[in-house]
C-alpha cells in the first residue's frame, strides 16, 4: 500500500481477569497488514495468570499492571503510556480482522482531515448471533438520514452527535482516533470508569467536539465476542449506564441547546428499554425500580409494572 504520509499509531488493550481471551486479541494486532508502531496492553488488576500468560508475547508489547480501576480508566492509562499521534483500541475478549487498521489508514491518508474513525463489526464465540452485523440493525432511514457513502466502502457521517444519539456505531474496540481530538476531549474520564456503557461519556464528548470529523467504514473489520460473560450483555444496565451519562453531560453543559430536548427524549428512552429488558428477563424487582425513572410510559409498560409487581407480592 502507497501512502501519502507515515502513520505512527498506538494499539490499547485493556482486560480484567481475560487469560483465556487476550491471546487471541494480541494475535490479531500482530496480524494486521500495517502493524502498530506501539502495543500496549494494561492489565486493570487482574488476578487469573494473565501476566504469565502474556510473556511469549514480552518483546512485542508493552505491559503494565494498576490497581483495579474499571475498564475506562484502565484506556485511559494506556493512552498516556504513549505519544503515538493515532490511538486504536480493543477490548481483550474482541478481535480485529487483519485489514482493521489499513482500511482507516488508507482512508485517512486520503482525507486527513477525519479525526474519528470507527467500524462495522459481526460477532463470534457461543451465542454469536448469525449473520450479524452491527450496521444491519441500524432504525429505518438512518443511514440515509445521517451518511454520505464515500469511496472505498467508507460513509462519512454528516450530524455525528444526533447520529449516534439515535444508533450507536462507535464502540470501542472498533474505534480509531487522532490524539489531537482525544486531548481536545479532555481524554476519558474516570468519574464512568466503572459504569455500563461506560465509553458513551468519551464518544459523545469527543463528536461534539469542534474539529470532530466522522467516518465509518462500511466494512466489518472487527469481530465482538459474545460468551455470555460479557460486561455488555447485562443490556438492561447498559442501558441505564447510557441514560446516566448523557444525564450528566446534560447537567455538566456538555450538550449544546439544539440538541437537548432530543438528549431528554433519549434518556427516558434508555429507561423505558431497560425496563423492558429486565421484565421480559424475569428481573421483576429490577424492572419495578427501573420503571420510577421512567416518563411516559406506555399502557402496555404500564401493564408489565403491574405484573411485574403483582408477581414480587406474591413472592
Amino acid at each position: 500500500m502507497e501512502l501519502k504520509y507515515v502513520f505512527r499509531l498506538l494499539s490499547c488493550y485493556t482486560y480484567y481477569n481475560n487469560a483465556q481471551y487476550i491471546n487471541d486479541a494480541i494475535e490479531g494486532a500482530l496480524a494486521q497488514e500495517i502493524k502498530p508502531k506501539e502495543i500496549i496492553v494494561l492489565d486493570d488488576g487482574s488476578t487469573d495468570n494473565t501476566e504469565q500468560v502474556l510473556k511469549i508475547f514480552s518483546k512485542q508489547i508493552k505491559y503494565k499492571k494498576i490497581s483495579n480501576q474499571g475498564c475506562g480508566t484502565a484506556r485511559r492509562h494506556a493512552i498516556e503510556l504513549s505519544s503515538q499521534p493515532y490511538i486504536a483500541l480493543c477490548d481483550s475478549d474482541d478481535i480485529w480482522q487483519p485489514n482493521h487498521i489499513s482500511r482507516k489508514i488508507a482512508f485517512i491518508d486520503k482525507n486527513p482531515e477525519f479525526n474519528f474513525l470507527c467500524s462495522n463489526f459481526t460477532s463470534f464465540g457461543p451465542e454469536a448471533l448469525e449473520n450479524y452485523t452491527r450496521l444491519a440493525e441500524a432504525p429505518d432511514n438512518w443511514v440515509n438520514q445521517y451518511l454520505t457513502i464515500a469511496k472505498d466502502n467508507f460513509a462519512i457521517v454528516n450530524e455525528p452527535f444526533p447520529a449516534f444519539l439515535k444508533f450507536n456505531i462507535g464502540f470501542p474496540s472498533g474505534l480509531f482516533i487522532k490524539r489531537t481530538l482525544y486531548n481536545n476531549t479532555g481524554g476519558i474520564r474516570d468519574k464512568f470508569s466503572r459504569s455500563h456503557a461506560e465509553d458513551t461519556d468519551f464518544t459523545r464528548r469527543a463528536i461534539l467536539c469542534d474539529d470532530a470529523k466522522v467516518a465509518i467504514d462500511l466494512q466489518t473489520t472487527w469481530s465482538y465476542r459474545r460468551t455470555g460473560q460479557n460486561m455488555s450483555t447485562v443490556s438492561f444496565k447498559n442501558s441505564i449506564g447510557r441514560a446516566v451519562i448523557l444525564q450528566d453531560l446534560l447537567d455538566s453543559g456538555y450538550i449544546p441547546t439544539i440538541y437537548q430536548k432530543d438528549v431528554k427524549l433519549r434518556i427516558n428512552e434508555c429507561y423505558l428499554e431497560a425496563f423492558r429488558t429486565a421484565y421480559w428477563s424475569g428481573l421483576d424487582k429490577d424492572a419495578l425500580s427501573i420503571f420510577k425513572m421512567a416518563e411516559n410510559a406506555t399502557l402496555k409498560d404500564k401493564l408489565r409494572y403491574v405484573k411485574s409487581l403483582i408477581k414480587t407480592i406474591k413472592k
